[in-house]
């Protein structure tokens, strides 16, 4: 009799092993799943971000490129040549993406503070004020950014 008990309890055991181990592999799988779902959406807000940043430096460097541009290009500047030199989607290979820069004039104000040490006087300069507005366009996943930026330029008569 106590073989045939024996007999019963081993093959109960190996019954409930089965069981046990099936649902480990249920719970186990579950939590990888989860886990994958997880790794995914952070991998595509880290995207997001970078697409972002991207973005923004575009729009960053079409407002120091213009700047530089208009110091060293008179023509880019007056009343009637407020937009003389803005850009219009420029494409920049190595940060992947296109620039773009519009500028306004807002006012001429007379007798703007100059330089001592350059020889200006108080009367005779002239300063223009404008407002930039720059956009960065990445070409992947389609991120903008757009900055606007105010800028005084004073200049001798």
């Amino acid at each position: 009799m106590s073989t045939q008990r024996q007999l019963l309890a081993q093959q109960r055991s190996r019954g409930a092993a089965l069981i046990t181990s099936l649902v480990l592999l249920t719970v186990l799988t579950l939590l990888s799943i989860s886990v994958m779902s997880t790794s995914r959406l952070q991998m595509t807000m880290a995207s997001n971000v970078q697409t972002s940043n991207n973005a923004f430096q575009l729009a960053e460097s079409a407002v120091d490129s213009y700047m530089a541009r208009v110091a060293s290009d008179v023509s880019c500047f007056g009343t009637s040549t407020a937009a003389a030199c803005d850009v219009a989607d420029e494409n920049v290979d190595p940060m992947k993406g296109t620039r773009s820069i519009s500028n306004r004039f807002v006012e001429e104000i007379p007798g703007c503070q100059g330089d001592s040490g350059q020889g200006n006087s108080v009367d005779g300069t002239t300063a223009f004020h404008f407002v930039a507005e720059a956009t960065g366009a990445s070409d992947y996943r389609g991120g903008t950014a757009t900055h606007t930026q105010g800028w005084l330029y004073c200049r001798l008569n």
